[in-house]
Protein backbone atom coordinates (compact mmCIF):
# COMPACT_ATOMS: atom_id res chain seq x y z
CA UNK A 1 0.00 0.00 0.00
CA UNK A 2 1.26 3.24 -1.27
CA UNK A 3 -0.15 6.44 0.80
CA UNK A 4 -1.39 8.72 -1.57
CA UNK A 5 -1.80 12.66 -0.97
CA UNK A 6 -5.41 12.73 -0.76
CA UNK A 7 -6.84 15.11 1.00
CA UNK A 8 -5.90 18.41 3.28
CA UNK A 9 -4.67 16.17 5.76
CA UNK A 10 -2.64 14.60 3.77
CA UNK A 11 -0.93 17.83 2.65
CA UNK A 12 -0.40 19.56 5.73
CA UNK A 13 -0.55 16.13 7.98
CA UNK A 14 2.25 18.40 10.33
CA UNK A 15 -0.33 21.29 11.10
CA UNK A 16 -2.98 18.45 12.42
CA UNK A 17 -4.16 17.96 16.27
CA UNK A 18 -3.63 14.34 15.99
CA UNK A 19 -0.02 14.29 13.82
CA UNK A 20 1.41 17.74 14.68
CA UNK A 21 3.88 16.65 17.18
CA UNK A 22 5.20 13.76 15.09
CA UNK A 23 8.01 13.37 12.10
CA UNK A 24 6.53 12.57 8.64
CA UNK A 25 8.02 9.03 9.13
CA UNK A 26 5.86 8.42 12.21
CA UNK A 27 2.74 9.41 10.05
CA UNK A 28 3.08 7.20 7.08
CA UNK A 29 4.41 4.19 8.99
CA UNK A 30 1.01 4.59 10.53
CA UNK A 31 -0.87 5.25 7.58
CA UNK A 32 1.04 1.92 5.86
CA UNK A 33 0.44 0.18 9.93
CA UNK A 34 4.16 -0.40 10.08
CA UNK A 35 5.74 -0.30 13.48
CA UNK A 36 8.87 1.97 13.91
CA UNK A 37 11.56 -0.63 15.61
CA UNK A 38 14.50 1.55 14.24
CA UNK A 39 14.44 5.20 13.38
CA UNK A 40 18.21 4.81 12.28
CA UNK A 41 18.20 6.42 8.85
CA UNK A 42 20.70 4.00 6.23
CA UNK A 43 20.86 3.46 2.95
CA UNK A 44 23.31 0.82 1.15
CA UNK A 45 25.10 1.56 -2.15
CA UNK A 46 26.86 -1.00 -4.61
CA UNK A 47 29.95 -0.26 -6.12
CA UNK A 48 32.49 3.25 -5.82
CA UNK A 49 33.45 6.38 -7.56
CA UNK A 50 35.58 5.73 -10.78
CA UNK A 51 36.77 9.55 -10.58
CA UNK A 52 39.90 10.93 -8.40
CA UNK A 53 39.09 12.79 -5.66
CA UNK A 54 42.89 13.19 -4.39
CA UNK A 55 43.22 16.81 -6.14
CA UNK A 56 40.49 17.76 -3.02
CA UNK A 57 42.42 19.18 -0.42
CA UNK A 58 40.86 18.58 2.89
CA UNK A 59 38.73 19.49 4.59
CA UNK A 60 36.47 18.74 2.07
CA UNK A 61 32.72 20.89 1.91
CA UNK A 62 29.95 19.45 0.17
CA UNK A 63 26.88 21.55 -0.70
CA UNK A 64 23.56 21.80 -2.02
CA UNK A 65 21.39 24.95 -2.43
CA UNK A 66 18.17 24.21 -3.98
CA UNK A 67 14.77 21.96 -2.92
CA UNK A 68 11.58 22.33 -5.14
CA UNK A 69 10.41 24.74 -3.39
CA UNK A 70 11.42 28.27 -3.11
CA UNK A 71 10.29 28.64 0.73
CA UNK A 72 12.97 25.91 1.83
CA UNK A 73 15.87 27.81 -0.31
CA UNK A 74 18.64 30.11 0.99
CA UNK A 75 20.04 33.09 -0.97
CA UNK A 76 23.56 33.50 1.32
CA UNK A 77 25.45 30.27 0.06
CA UNK A 78 27.97 32.34 -2.17
CA UNK A 79 28.63 34.26 1.09
CA UNK A 80 28.98 31.16 3.51
CA UNK A 81 31.06 29.79 0.52
CA UNK A 82 33.43 33.39 0.77
CA UNK A 83 33.97 32.08 4.66
CA UNK A 84 34.74 28.61 3.88
CA UNK A 85 37.52 29.29 1.28
CA UNK A 86 38.92 32.09 2.21
CA UNK A 87 38.73 32.03 6.13
CA UNK A 88 38.81 28.50 6.93
CA UNK A 89 40.85 27.08 3.73
CA UNK A 90 38.18 24.29 2.54
CA UNK A 91 37.69 22.70 -0.03
CA UNK A 92 34.26 23.45 -1.79
CA UNK A 93 32.11 21.64 -4.34
CA UNK A 94 28.81 21.86 -5.56
CA UNK A 95 26.48 18.80 -5.71
CA UNK A 96 23.01 18.35 -7.00
CA UNK A 97 20.98 18.88 -10.25
CA UNK A 98 22.55 20.17 -13.25
CA UNK A 99 19.84 22.98 -13.58
CA UNK A 100 20.58 23.91 -9.16
CA UNK A 101 22.05 27.56 -9.25
CA UNK A 102 26.05 27.54 -9.41
CA UNK A 103 28.10 28.65 -6.43
CA UNK A 104 30.71 31.13 -7.26
CA UNK A 105 33.99 30.15 -7.01
CA UNK A 106 33.17 26.52 -6.83
CA UNK A 107 33.03 23.44 -8.66
CA UNK A 108 29.79 21.60 -9.59
CA UNK A 109 29.88 17.84 -9.99
CA UNK A 110 28.20 16.14 -12.44
CA UNK A 111 27.26 13.19 -10.22
CA UNK A 112 23.88 10.87 -10.88
CA UNK A 113 21.99 9.69 -7.83
CA UNK A 114 24.27 6.45 -6.92
CA UNK A 115 26.92 8.50 -7.01
CA UNK A 116 25.91 11.20 -4.86
CA UNK A 117 25.30 7.88 -2.24
CA UNK A 118 28.67 6.56 -3.40
CA UNK A 119 30.51 10.14 -2.40
CA UNK A 120 28.88 10.10 1.04
CA UNK A 121 29.56 6.59 1.39
CA UNK A 122 33.49 6.62 0.80
CA UNK A 123 33.85 9.95 2.73
CA UNK A 124 34.94 12.10 0.07
CA UNK A 125 33.86 15.24 2.35
CA UNK A 126 33.91 16.36 5.83
CA UNK A 127 31.30 18.47 5.97
CA UNK A 128 28.00 18.55 3.92
CA UNK A 129 25.75 21.78 4.39
CA UNK A 130 22.34 21.19 2.09
CA UNK A 131 18.67 22.45 2.89
CA UNK A 132 15.59 20.07 4.16
CA UNK A 133 15.90 17.90 0.42
CA UNK A 134 16.55 14.15 -0.13
CA UNK A 135 20.28 14.63 -0.69
CA UNK A 136 20.29 15.84 3.12
CA UNK A 137 18.85 12.68 4.05
CA UNK A 138 21.41 10.62 2.00
CA UNK A 139 24.17 12.49 3.71
CA UNK A 140 22.91 11.92 6.89
CA UNK A 141 22.27 8.11 5.83
CA UNK A 142 25.85 7.52 5.55
CA UNK A 143 26.68 9.23 8.91
CA UNK A 144 28.18 12.55 6.88
CA UNK A 145 28.47 15.67 9.43
CA UNK A 146 26.30 18.00 8.11
CA UNK A 147 24.51 21.59 8.77
CA UNK A 148 20.51 20.90 7.26
CA UNK A 149 19.46 24.65 6.72
CA UNK A 150 15.57 24.80 7.22
CA UNK A 151 13.26 27.14 5.35
CA UNK A 152 9.54 26.77 5.33
CA UNK A 153 9.28 23.45 7.22
CA UNK A 154 10.06 22.30 10.81
CA UNK A 155 12.97 20.11 12.11
CA UNK A 156 10.47 18.13 14.44
CA UNK A 157 8.60 16.93 11.52
CA UNK A 158 10.24 17.03 8.31
CA UNK A 159 14.01 17.66 9.25
CA UNK A 160 16.88 14.93 8.97
CA UNK A 161 17.77 13.19 12.45
CA UNK A 162 21.05 11.27 13.63
CA UNK A 163 24.20 11.93 14.94
CA UNK A 164 26.52 14.63 13.50
CA UNK A 165 23.49 16.97 12.87
CA UNK A 166 23.27 20.20 13.47
CA UNK A 167 19.99 22.30 11.72
CA UNK A 168 19.77 25.70 11.36
CA UNK A 169 16.52 27.70 10.51
CA UNK A 170 15.14 30.68 8.20
CA UNK A 171 13.00 33.55 8.32
CA UNK A 172 10.56 33.29 5.62
CA UNK A 173 7.97 35.37 4.22
CA UNK A 174 5.05 33.09 5.23
CA UNK A 175 4.63 29.50 6.46
CA UNK A 176 2.85 26.25 5.65
CA UNK A 177 0.88 26.96 8.61
CA UNK A 178 -0.93 30.14 7.83
CA UNK A 179 -2.18 28.62 4.90
CA UNK A 180 -3.07 25.42 7.05
CA UNK A 181 -4.47 27.67 9.38
CA UNK A 182 -7.86 28.69 7.36
CA UNK A 183 -8.91 24.86 7.31
CA UNK A 184 -10.91 22.93 9.59
CA UNK A 185 -9.42 20.71 12.28
CA UNK A 186 -6.19 21.84 11.82
CA UNK A 187 -3.66 23.08 14.11
CA UNK A 188 -1.49 26.76 13.10
CA UNK A 189 2.70 26.69 14.46
CA UNK A 190 4.36 29.56 13.72
CA UNK A 191 6.74 30.36 11.28
CA UNK A 192 11.03 29.16 12.12
CA UNK A 193 11.92 32.95 13.53
CA UNK A 194 15.37 32.65 14.04
CA UNK A 195 17.60 34.89 11.40
CA UNK A 196 20.89 32.40 10.14
CA UNK A 197 23.41 34.51 8.42
CA UNK A 198 26.42 33.17 6.88
CA UNK A 199 28.47 34.33 9.90
CA UNK A 200 25.72 31.90 12.01
CA UNK A 201 26.86 28.85 9.64
CA UNK A 202 30.50 29.99 9.70
CA UNK A 203 30.87 29.43 13.27
CA UNK A 204 28.81 25.83 12.98
CA UNK A 205 30.92 25.09 10.31
CA UNK A 206 33.87 25.91 12.42
CA UNK A 207 32.93 23.67 14.84
CA UNK A 208 31.85 21.07 12.69
CA UNK A 209 35.12 20.28 10.37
Amino acid sequence: YVPQQTNSVDNCWHQTPLYGKEHLLDFYAKRCDIKLIDTKLELYVSGGLASDWSYLKRPVVAIHNKTLADVKNWNKFNDLVDILINTLKCSVVQIGSSTDPDIIGVQKLNLSLKEIMQFFNEKKCDLFIGLDSGITYVAVAFETPLISIMGATVQETSGVFGKNVISAFLPVCFSIASIASKRDNVLSFPPPTVNISPLHLFICSNSSI
